[in-house]
């Protein structure tokens, strides 16, 4: 029977690393497994995850594993094999379900996090967003590799980026309905008895 505290989750990762899974009996993410270009907004996602569910168990943690809760709307949960780019063309890979307790998982909207990812502000609607781009013109030039100079303006596009773990929140002009959204989940350790099911497949 199911734990009702446990919650189901699918992984894409390497053949490389599931092995090591297998191997060491967890899987865990370093700074050396992620794109150079996105860590500062997986520093961000990593602080939020200690604020809001603790902090790892292993210091060697310091970035998290990323999983689907919800890849394509509530119909469609599981990742889509048949799609690409889960991984690089050509690289063998599986697609790990698993269930964890809840209280070990940060959920967000996919779509929402690309608003992090491109340091952009994530507006409530299209007529905030207008608004936004009137009052502070020359944030569209800012990235994480050039930030605004204005402590201001960084604390109102960071408080905005709370607004991807409203997954009931909806706006047309921003985001899904929650039954359509892609969800996905944040976590810092994968244990080999928390793996329920394995798939193999070959990147599109």
């Amino acid at each position: 029977m199911r734990n009702q505290f446990a919650m189901e989750l699918w992984t894409i990762q390497t053949e490389p690393a599931w092995r090591s899974l297998q191997e060491r009996g967890y899987l865990r993410a370093t700074r050396a497994h992620a794109d150079r270009d996105l860590l500062p907004a997986y520093d961000w996602m990593a602080a939020q995850m200690k604020e809001r569910i603790g902090p790892p168990r292993s210091s060697k943690s310091s970035v998290p594993l990323w999983a689907w809760q919800q890849y394509d709307g509530i119909e469609r949960r599981r990742p889509d094999l048949r799609r690409a780019w889960h991984l690089p063309r050509g690289t063998h890979g599986v697609r790990v379900g698993f269930e964890i307790p809840d209280d070990q998982v940060l959920l967000s909207d996919f779509q929402s996090w690309h608003y992090v990812l491109n340091y952009s502000y994530l507006a409530t609607s299209e007529s905030d967003a207008e608004a936004f781009d009137a009052r502070f013109p020359e944030f569209l030039c800012c990235s994480w590799s050039n930030p605004s100079d204005d402590p201001c303006v960084r604390s109102l596009v960071e408080e905005s980026w709370q607004r991807i773990f409203d997954l009931d929140w909806y706006d047309p002009y921003v985001t899904a309905v929650k039954a359509e959204k892609s969800i996905q989940a944040t976590f810092w350790q994968l244990d080999w008895d928390q793996v329920t099911s394995v798939d193999p497949f070959v990147a599109r």
